[in-house]
C-alpha cells in the first residue's frame, strides 16, 4: 500500500465513528432494482452485548478502506463527536442529473469552500461534497452532537435555498455523515446514537485537501447571507413594481448592444411554445418533460428572436450569453424561472432533433488551451433557430394534434414537418430523434477544430 493511502486512512479514521460502519450489499430477492440494501455492521443489539459479553466488535480496517476505494465494496460512516467529515448529500432523483448537481459543487466550490472535494453519489444520479468540519465541545458528546446535528440541517436548508435561488434544478442538500456519540443503556450497557450515514468518498487522498472549515464559521456565513438574499429579494420586487411592463434592455454584459425585451415578447410567442410543447417531448437526461415547462419554451424562442437581430459574426450562439439574458429577465420580473443548464440543453436537444434549429457547427469546446505556444480561447457551437419551420409548426397546429398518425396535406414541407415530429415524439426511451441524433452538441478538443478560432466570448460576454 502506497504512504499516500496510509496517510489518507489514518485521516479518514480521525473524522469517522469507530463502531459504526455501514456496508452495501446487494438487492434482496424479491427488492427493487434501485433498493439500497444496506446493513449497520455493529449494530446497538451487538453493542449493547459487547458489554456483558465477551464479543468483539468490527472495525474500520486498511482492506474495508482499499475496497471502499477500487469499488470491490461500498461502506458508509457516521462522523465522531468532536469533528468530522461532513457530506453535502446533492440529491437528483426526480429533478436535475449528475451534471447539475456537480455544477452546484463547483458553484459552493468557487464561492465559499475552495479544494471542495466532489464525486458522484452513490445512485449515480447525485453528487456528494465532502467538507472537514470541526465545532466547538460543549462540556458532552450528547450535548455537543446534539447542538451540531441541528445546526447542520439548518445549513443543508440555506443550502437547498441558495442554489435553487440561482437557477440549479435539483430535489435537495442533505447533510449526511452526522456525528454519532458513544452513550449508555438504563441498564448501564455500552451504546451508540447513531447520526445520518454517508457514503465514504472513493477518493481517500482528496480528502487531505478538500476544504476545511469551522461549523462556528460556517453558521455566520449562513446568516450573513440570509441576510443577503432578504435584500436581493427586497430589490428584485422593488424592480418588478417600477417596471410592471417587465420591459428590459440588453446591454453589452450580455452580448446585445441596444437589444430590448419585455414579458409581452414572451407572451407573444407563447402560441408557438404551446404547439412545439403538444409534439415534441423534452428530456432531461431520460427524465421526461420534467423540468421544461411552456414558459421555458415561451422566453428561449423570444431570445432566439432577438438574438438573431444581433448574431455574433461567426453565427456562434454560446449557452452563456443565454445565461445571463436569462437571469437578467428573471431579476427583471420577466419570468420567475431561473436558468438551468439541464434544461436549456433539452430544449435546444429537442428542437434540433426536429430540424427547428439550423445547426451549422455542432462542435464546442469550453477550456483554454495552449497551442503550439498560444492561447487559445473556447468555441462555441453555430446555430440559428429556423423561424419558416416554426411559423409552419404553428399553421399545423390543429392537422398535428396527433403527429403519430398521417394526415392529408398538399404541402411536401407539411408533410416533412410532420415525419420529423413523429421522429421526435415519445417512443418509450426519453427523448427520440434516434436519426437526427449525431446532429446534436459535440464536445471536440480545440487542437481538432479546423474553422477559424474566433473565442467563445466574442460579442457574448
Amino acid at each position: 500500500m502506497e504512504q499516500s493511502t496510509k496517510d489518507a486512512i489514518r485521516s479518514l479514521r480521525s473524522f469517522i465513528h469507530p463502531k459504526d460502519i455501514l456496508h452495501l450489499l446487494p438487492t434482496e430477492e424479491g427488492k427493487p432494482s434501485g433498493h439500497k440494501n444496506i446493513k449497520r455492521v455493529n449494530t446497538r443489539a451487538h453493542i449493547n452485548q459487547s458489554g456483558r459479553e465477551n464479543v468483539w466488535l468490527d472495525t474500520w480496517t486498511n482492506k474495508k478502506f482499499v475496497e471502499h476505494r477500487d469499488r470491490d465494496e461500498t461502506y458508509f460512516y457516521t462522523s465522531q463527536a468532536h469533528r468530522g467529515l461532513i457530506c453535502l448529500d446533492i440529491d437528483c432523483h426526480k429533478l436535475g442529473d449528475i451534471t447539475e448537481a456537480l455544477a452546484v459543487a463547483s458553484e459552493l466550490k468557487r464561492e465559499f469552500f475552495p479544494g471542495l472535494h466532489a464525486e458522484p453519489s452513490t445512485s449515480g444520479s447525485g453528487a456528494h461534497a465532502y467538507l472537514v468540519m470541526e465545532w466547538d465541545w460543549l462540556g458532552s458528546a450528547k450535548d455537543t452532537t446534539l447542538s451540531v446535528r441541528k445546526q447542520l440541517a439548518a445549513f443543508g436548508r440555506w443550502l437547498t435555498d441558495y442554489a435553487k435561488n440561482r437557477g440549479y434544478e435539483f430535489d435537495v442538500i442533505e447533510i449526511k455523515g452526522t456525528p454519532s456519540f458513544d452513550t449508555w443503556t438504563a441498564k448501564g450497557l455500552p451504546d451508540v446514537d447513531f447520526g445520518q450515514a454517508c457514503k465514504l468518498p472513493r477518493n481517500l487522498e482528496a480528502i487531505e485537501t478538500t476544504s476545511r472549515v469551522h461549523l462556528s464559521d460556517v453558521m455566520t456565513l449562513v446568516d450573513d447571507n440570509q441576510d443577503e438574499s432578504r435584500q436581493q429579494d427586497s430589490v428584485r420586487r422593488e424592480r418588478v413594481a417600477a417596471n410592471p411592463s417587465g420591459r428590459i434592455e440588453l446591454n453589452a454584459s450580455t452580448g446585445n448592444d441596444s437589444l430590448m425585451l419585455s414579458r409581452q415578447d414572451v407572451i407573444d410567442r407563447h402560441d408557438e411554445a404551446m404547439a412545439i410543447m403538444r409534439h415534441m417531448t423534452f428530456s432531461v437526461n431520460g427524465k421526461k418533460s420534467l423540468s421544461v415547462k411552456c414558459e421555458d419554451v415561451s422566453l428561449f424562442l423570444a431570445m432566439l428572436h432577438a438574438f438573431s437581430e444581433s448574431a455574433n459574426d461567426d453565427g456562434s450562439m454560446p449557452t452563456e450569453r443565454f445565461r445571463k439574458t436569462w437571469n437578467l429577465c428573471r431579476q427583471h420580473g420577466v419570468t420567475d424561472r431561473g436558468f438551468n443548464a439541464s434544461r436549456f440543453a433539452a430544449i435546444r436537444n429537442a428542437f434540433v432533433d426536429a430540424e427547428l434549429i439550423n445547426m451549422k457547427d455542432n462542435r464546442y469546446s469550453f477550456h483554454p488551451k495552449t497551442v503550439n505556444g498560444k492561447k487559445v480561447d473556447g468555441f462555441a457551437m453555430r446555430w440559428a433557430l429556423d423561424s419558416v419551420q416554426v411559423d409552419i409548426l404553428v399553421s399545423l397546429e390543429d392537422s398535428l394534434s396527433s403527429p403519430l398518425i398521417p394526415t392529408a396535406s398538399n404541402s411536401p414541407q407539411e408533410k416533412q414537418l410532420r415525419r420529423r415530429l413523429s421522429t421526435t415524439c415519445d417512443r418509450g426511451e426519453g427523448r427520440g430523434g434516434f436519426v437526427l441524433r449525431n446532429r446534436r452538441p459535440r464536445y471536440c478538443p480545440i487542437e481538432l477544430l479546423t474553422r477559424e478560432r474566433v473565442p467563445i466570448l466574442s460579442t457574448a460576454a
